[in-house]
């Protein structure tokens, strides 16, 4: 099995900012942003080992007429600001994800592997290693 990266993906969101929902539309998303947008840790960090290249693509968002470009490091930061008050530790899970965005990722040692399968095998049997 050889898993190949979804190239782009849009996605709207509804976030509460000052006392009012702004929808927030995302055009050429990656996985990796999009799980961190639905603030699911485990699926980035999946995405993350095997299409790290998605680490330094930018996803285009457009809120009140406003477009901007983003990093996946960029929407970590913002979720960690974001929940900082209603839910510190919500903001504390997004705070050590932008922490883990903010190493080099080819500094990461699975990472010199060539393929995702063979990223993948070595984060298994590191976990494997762990447990035992």
């Amino acid at each position: 099995w050889t898993p190949t990266p979804v190239q782009s993906c849009g996605f709207d969101m509804r976030i509460r900012q000052g006392g009012r929902d702004k929808v927030w539309t995302i055009a050429n998303g990656t996985p990796l942003q999009y799980a961190l947008c639905c603030g699911k840790f485990k699926t980035a960090a999946g995405f993350l080992v095997a299409f790290p290249d998605q680490l330094d693509l930018r996803c285009t968002v457009l809120v009140d007429g406003v477009t901007t470009t983003w990093s996946a490091l960029d929407i970590a930061l913002f979720f960690e600001r974001h929940f900082r008050e209603v839910s510190p530790s919500r903001a504390a899970d997004y705070e050590r994800a932008a922490n883990i965005l903010r190493q080099t990722v080819r500094g990461i040692p699975f990472n010199s592997l060539a393929t995702a399968g063979e990223r993948i095998r070595e984060v298994v049997d590191a976990e494997d290693a762990i447990a035992a």
